[in-house]
């Protein structure tokens, strides 16, 4: 019994050298990719990710100078990864987005979008939800920074910042 005490009582043989603690950097990142794998899975799993189309219907509304001026409500129809199709009921608006190139179509007839407008439609495609945790987060170039707690309509959040290789940022808050 007393051999067994101090063989409890004695230290730890000294670790080998060849396994390295991570860095903070590294357990940074890793923390930045246990919470995005775990929204994911959250979200769905593998089968959010994959989701070929979907239909969104929304109420909207409009302000003018801080005063509402009415609502509307949208029908947003898309396939992936490139088909869209915008329908604001009230105002009798279809814009349709498909490939590189985009149209609106109101009682006036049929307009082709200019490039401006498909590059902003593009622009705000890239940087959802499902654009920067389906491909942002699979690019293995991509570097995920933990920025740590935050707070959003008093709910703690935990913020990560994904810059993609060609230097485009995003900013999630996860509760």
């Amino acid at each position: 019994l007393s051999m067994l005490c101090l063989f409890w009582s004695s230290p730890l043989p000294a670790q080998s050298t060849n396994s390295v603690a991570p860095t903070s950097q590294q357990a940074n990142q890793q923390k930045a990719h246990a919470l995005l794998a775990a929204t994911i899975q959250a979200l769905g799993g593998p089968a959010w990710l994959n989701v070929r189309s979907e239909r969104l219907q929304t109420r909207g509304a409009k302000f003018f100078q801080g005063d509402p001026t009415g609502t509307f409500d949208l029908t947003d129809t898309s396939e992936f990864p490139d088909k869209e199709r915008l329908d604001i009921r009230k105002q009798h608006v279809i814009r349709i987005s498909s490939g590189d190139g985009g149209w609106e179509i109101t009682y006036q007839g049929k307009r082709q979008l200019s490039q401006l407008e498909v590059d902003e439609y593009r622009r705000i495609k890239n940087h959802g939800l499902s654009a920067v945790l389906g491909k942002w987060y699979d690019n293995s170039a991509t570097v995920l920074i933990d920025e740590g707690p935050s707070q959003v309509n008093r709910h703690v959040t935990e913020k990560i910042k994904l810059i993609n290789p060609a230097n485009d940022a995003v900013t999630l808050e996860i509760d």
